[in-house]
């Protein structure tokens, strides 16, 4: 569900009525595919007993979605899309195949602007946002590329807290620059105005 404080377990004799109203519980900024996808308008009955690929598919998958798309919007330094847009996008996925498939927010693969972020890390946000759950990596492969990238780009992840610690304590307690010299004042009065 598209709000991690949200997260409940479904049994398997849930109610028709509880399953549908997870359609509509979260933030609506960030909706699950299993919350909005199109295959909920040909679901009859309780969703539970249909063995749809995404609507209603819930299990640990949207987590998948939801860490990533709190990492695209700072990656792309805005709001998810709403409502989202859906497109092709071409991913290589972790186990290095080729695919084509439908996701969300796509475009940072391939635009300039996001040249700067590690292209890795672009195409794990990409396939952890993918509209099929079965199709997403799961957490543990996430965090997998997330520590490889670390440990490429030099980041000791088991001494981060120690390093972010210490760039604090350089920046708390650096010296203060020296004052700016006083500026003359000018006394000149504004055009218009008479003295």
């Amino acid at each position: 569900i598209a709000d991690l404080g949200l997260v409940k377990t479904f049994n398997s004799n849930v109610c028709a009525f509880d399953y549908w109203a997870t359609r509509t519980g979260g933030k609506t900024s960030v909706f699950t595919p299993e919350q909005f996808s199109e295959e909920w308008d040909y679901i009859s009955g309780n969703p539970r007993t249909i063995n749809s690929e995404t609507a209603g598919n819930y299990g640990c998958v949207p987590t998948n979605h939801l860490f990533p798309q709190i990492i695209w919007q700072m990656v792309a330094l805005c709001h998810a899309e709403s409502p989202p847009v859906i497109q092709k996008i071409n991913i290589k996925l972790l186990d290095g195949t080729e695919i084509t498939d439908f996701g969300f927010g796509g475009y940072i693969l391939d635009d300039k602007r996001f040249k700067y972020v590690d292209h890795d890390l672009r195409e794990l946000i990409s396939q952890c946002i993918l509209h099929t759950p079965s199709k997403r990596s799961t957490m543990g492969q996430a965090e997998a590329v997330l520590e490889a990238t670390t440990k490429r780009q030099g980041v000791d992840s088991d001494n981060q807290e120690e390093v972010v610690a210490q760039r604090y304590r350089e920046w708390l307690f650096r010296e203060n620059p020296a004052p700016k010299p006083p500026q003359p004042r000018d006394y000149k009065l504004p055009d218009g105005l008479k003295g």
